[in-house]
């Protein structure tokens, strides 16, 4: 049994075509997390293949690849795609906010640009969705073997929601931890019927055996999902800081542990039985 950890296809490509090469090759080895699959869950194949989903919004999302290209050529590259401001701007492959700005005016892309970029590109639709008329919300859900294990419920008054920001804005907020706590304890019920219709629908979508998908609740209760792949870091580090965390950490730690046992039981089944 093979677990495949390489999870980022804006970066490891190459490796994930040698590995899908390998197991075609090799027939009878059993993967976790096949790379044929990580390959489509980069954010422009998400794009493709979620938006039309019911239950679901996934921002429109186009990649391109840049040569040396200055800001004035990338304003006139960018108005002939079906993107318009305001828009967020990152190079593929660049996690937890890096990279990243919100793009209002040429004015923006031009302070983003600086020297010529070369590279891959990622513009998506600014969708800003606000909880409660103030906060932006940011939901996680590690997706293990089809089932669904809350992670984290993130308010922060920054249209980037990350993790880092978390003692700032929900240490000393009673309120805001409450919030996070029940969507902990029941998140079907803290997101709602149709919101989870969405979210089974995206899973369904993704034959991948773990993964996860970070997300908040529209208006109209469809999902709007901001990423979904196999890249996310199952971390130890907020429950520190918020200890009513921990007891979710671990059973995300221990249903990770139960879905590798119960590959490698599968595949020696299946090996026994060839034999």
């Amino acid at each position: 049994l093979i677990l495949n950890t390489i999870s980022d296809t804006d970066v490891e490509s190459g490796s994930l075509i040698a590995l899908n090469y390998f197991l075609k090759e090799n027939p009878t080895e059993k993967v976790i997390n096949a790379p044929k699959w990580i390959a489509l869950t980069s954010r422009d194949n998400n794009y493709e293949r979620l938006s039309g989903l019911p239950g679901i919004r996934f921002p429109q999302t186009r990649r391109l690849t840049l040569r040396e290209t200055s800001a004035e050529q990338l304003i006139a590259l960018i108005g002939k795609q079906a993107i318009t401001s305001p828009f967020i701007i990152r190079r593929a492959g660049t996690h937890t906010g890096r990279t990243v700005a919100l793009i209002q005016t040429d004015e923006d892309l031009r302070r983003y640009v600086g020297a010529p970029l070369t590279g891959d590109y990622y513009l998506i639709d600014y969708i800003p969705v606000l909880w409660n008329d103030r906060f932006f919300r940011k939901m996680r859900l590690f997706i293990i073997d089809g089932v669904a294990h809350p992670v984290v419920c993130h308010f922060d008054d920054y249209w980037n929601v990350h993790g880092g920001n978390r003692l700032e804005m929900m240490k000393t907020d009673e309120a805001l931890m409450d919030e996070e706590k029940r969507f902990l304890s029941d998140w079907q019920s803290y997101v709602g019927a149709r919101a989870v219709a969405g979210i089974q629908r995206a899973i369904e979508a993704t034959p991948l055996e773990f993964f996860g998908i970070d997300f908040t609740v529209m208006n109209s209760g469809d999902i709007l999902i901001y990423e979904l792949n196999a890249s996310m870091r199952h971390s130890y580090d907020h429950a520190r800081n918020f200890p009513y965390r921990l007891a979710y950490i671990k059973a995300i730690t221990a249903a990770f542990q139960q879905m590798i046992v119960r590959h490698q039981g599968l595949a020696l089944a299946e090996r026994q039985a060839a034999n």
